[in-house]
């Protein structure tokens, strides 16, 4: 095989500096060329030896390649050659310096220090720790605008942020100052607020409000849990009242809803921090994030509103003063048809409400006459300002219209200034009146009667009576016979939950089970037969058509409405059993839990004291629900007719021959009557429920409890599974 030098032989090679950077160009030497000699490293005239057999820089290579005619061949970052041993050991040993300092040359290469070996003292690792750079923390929270855009946007929409900090921009150019004053406000006069009689806070509009007070305050959280200061700009009045927007911080609301604020100084710290917090109403403070062109045209829209309102005072002042002496009133035709219309009820006819009627029909005349005044008195403001406009659209002058009133604009002012008018120079006479009042500049209706959209009535009442059940009297009544069984059986109990005294724990079983066979007896038996009678006893004269029970085609009962109106009653049925039974064990849980006590303290052996929670008032009486409020109110109401009724029936009956069926109603009431609770107080909790006896054990050598404690609570959860059983079969 020919040997790696002759292979490297075939080449001729150079430095070339291309890109700044010196890089070894090697070149193909042409065919039939001699090969260069190994002994001076490719050429005898461009390669010197090195002392240990290397190969020396390639120098003056460029005019023999070019003499040669040699072409190149490829780019190399670097000479690519093997290493002898040597030189990888001295690369090992370290700097040159160090290795000619040491005696042996042989000694064995030291491992080099691993990475981790290398530590920091505590005082170094101290000063580095401080040359960090401290993140300094806020001492006022700015709130970012509020933008209405999507957080995660489209490709190619602008992202949030960036509308964001626009807008903050954008806020920060603007000086509210400027603002106002483009709009003619300025609190800089000393008499800004010399004609206001009525405040100006009276008149702010919440609907400027991006967010509520409460809510910029609590902008200032931060993560940590601190609540930082909101940067804001305020009005600073002093003491002559003339005001001036600076720097503030809002720290917090005070109980009147104002902005408890800290003034800034230019340095942008807050000036005095001993000082008291001064409170700024809405319309003087602006939040850095609040657009200051918004709250601009809100306090423009505050004096608007001030001085409309200031002006219709004086208005209705100067109307309600005006005499009706000369104002004509309702005459005698219009009186008494007004007397008619309001009198058109047999009640309203006594002739004892004719003094308040005349005292009605003399504040009638009174509002006539104001009303009159108020048109007379707006008439004239009216006419005054067409004139104004009319001599101006006939090309007359502003200058002939002065010169030729010269004369008699004294008399005009001295005639306006005793009539009043003087204080409506600077209002419109459009705002003496709400809108649509001036009757002036109301336009003529077309028709005199109000013009009402198109309604099919036909149309839409045969949906309705195609679609709901309640279109018979029939349906109504058996609604309300439902109802009234249905609240029956909600202020009913399935379980006994009055104990007027103490029973062993048999006697309980026996009365919780006496209770719920009675109350199941009644819902199965009598309370189904009931509805149905009451269904029987409405629909059967209904003929044939939606509501007829004596139909026997499936399909036309599939298509009526008394199939629809039976899943209604099935479903009122349902909810009635739920709730009975959701009901009924709530009372009995709570009966049992008012006899538990809260806490148990253990003062010695024959010394126990127990804690009950305090009863709540009218828990008793109190049902959980509306619903069972209006069930218990009924019941009370029904009970007390049923008394009077049985009470007059006896009365009619005894002594009669009829005395016999009268002691059977009163058995049957009597048996209804055992259904409630039983009657007379409930016992105390302090006074026990169970009874337990102390008796011999088995073996005649201790006592024990006739029943244990774990037996009440089964007895309990017997009773419990017991009632609700009952209700499922």
């Amino acid at each position: 095989p020919i040997p790696p030098e002759l292979r490297m032989a075939n080449r001729s090679s150079e430095f070339k500096q291309i890109g700044g950077q010196r890089t070894l160009v090697s070149q193909k030497a042409p065919i039939g060329a001699a090969l260069p000699s190994l002994e001076g490293g490719g050429s005898s005239s461009s390669f010197a030896a090195t002392p240990r057999g290397g190969l020396q820089s390639p120098r003056g290579l460029t005019p023999r390649a070019a003499s040669q005619g040699l072409k190149q061949r490829g780019i190399l970052s670097e000479v690519v050659r093997a290493h002898q041993p040597d030189e990888i050991k001295a690369c090992n040993l370290g700097p040159s310096s160090v290795r000619d300092g040491r005696g042996d040359a042989n000694e064995p290469v030291r491992r080099p220090a691993g990475a981790g070996g290398f530590q920091l003292s505590r005082k170094m690792r101290d000063k580095a720790d401080s040359a960090l750079p401290v993140k300094k923390q806020a001492a006022t929270a700015v709130v970012p605008p509020k933008v209405v855009k999507v957080h995660d946007h489209k490709p190619g929409d602008m992202p949030r942020k960036v509308t964001v900090e626009r807008q903050q921009k954008k806020f920060e150019s603007m000086d509210i100052a400027e603002l106002l004053l483009a709009r003619g406000i300025s609190f800089a006069p000393l008499n800004w607020n010399e004609d206001h009689w009525l405040s100006l806070d009276d008149f702010d509009n919440t609907e400027y409000d991006t967010r509520s007070p409460q809510q910029w305050i609590d902008m200032g959280l931060q993560e940590d849990g601190c609540l930082l200061p909101i940067r804001a700009t305020g009005l600073r009045l002093d003491e002559d009242r003339s005001g001036t927007w600076q720097d503030c911080v809002a720290v917090s609301l005070d109980e009147a809803g104002r902005t408890l604020v800290r003034w800034l100084g230019p340095d942008g710290d807050v000036q005095d921090a001993e000082a008291p917090e001064t409170p700024l109403t809405r319309l003087q403070i602006l939040y850095h994030g609040e657009d200051p062109e918004t709250h601009a045209d809100r306090i423009q829209f505050a004096f608007e509103s001030l001085r409309r309102a200031q002006s219709r005072a004086r208005l209705n002042f100067f109307i309600d003063n005006m005499p009706t002496d000369d104002i004509q009133c309702l005459d005698i035709d219009q009186i008494s048809r007004v007397l008619d219309l309001s009198r058109n009820s047999p009640a309203l006819r006594d002739s004892g409400i004719e003094t308040a009627a005349n005292a009605l029909v003399k504040e009638a005349n009174l509002d006539f006459a104001r009303t009159m005044n108020k048109i007379i008195f707006i008439h004239q403001e009216v006419m005054r300002k067409e004139m104004r406009s009319e001599g101006g659209s006939n090309g007359i002058s502003e200058h002939d219209m002065q010169v030729s009133g010269r004369k008699t604009e004294a008399s005009a002012a001295t005639s306006a200034q005793a009539n009043g008018w003087h204080i409506f120079e600077s209002v419109d006479v459009d705002e003496l009146s709400d809108e649509d009042e001036n009757p002036f500049d109301r336009p003529a209706p077309r028709f005199s009667l109000w013009p009402v959209p198109k309604y099919n009535f036909t149309e839409t009442f045969s949906s309705f009576c195609f679609a709901s059940l309640f279109i018979k009297p029939e349906v109504v009544s058996t609604h309300v016979a439902l109802a009234e069984e249905c609240l029956w059986l909600l202020s009913q109990c399935i379980y006994s939950t009055k104990y007027t005294k103490a029973m062993r724990l048999e006697n309980f079983k026996q009365l919780q089970k006496s209770k719920i066979t009675a109350t199941s007896h009644r819902v199965k038996d009598n309370w189904v037969t009931n509805l149905q009678k009451i269904m029987l006893k409405n629909f059967d004269n209904v003929g044939k058509g939606w509501f007829s029970i004596h139909e026997s085609n499936p399909d036309t009962y599939r298509q009526g409405k008394m199939r629809k109106l039976l899943a209604v009653i099935r479903f009122i049925m349902q909810d009635t059993l739920r709730y009975f039974a959701l009901d009924s064990v709530a009372h009995y849980c709570e009966g049992l839990e008012r006899y538990c006590p809260s806490t148990v303290q253990v003062q010695s052996l024959l010394q126990v004291d127990s804690i009950f929670p305090a009863p709540e008032p009218g828990a008793e009486t109190a049902p959980p629900r509306l619903f069972h409020k209006a069930a218990s109110s009924f019941m009370d109401a029904q009970s007390r007719l049923r008394g009077a009724n049985a009470t007059s029936t006896a009365a009619a009956t005894s002594g009669a021959p009829g005395a016999a069926p009268a002691a059977g109603g009163a058995a049957a009431a009597g048996g209804e009557e055992a259904l409630g609770d039983d009657s007379g107080p409930s016992r105390e909790p302090s006074e026990g429920l169970f009874v337990l006896e102390l008796k011999h054990s088995e073996d005649k050598q201790s006592f024990i409890y006739s029943s244990d404690g774990t037996q009440v609570i089964d007895a309990c959860k017997e009773v419990l599974d017991m009632g609700l059983q009952s209700l499922g079969d």
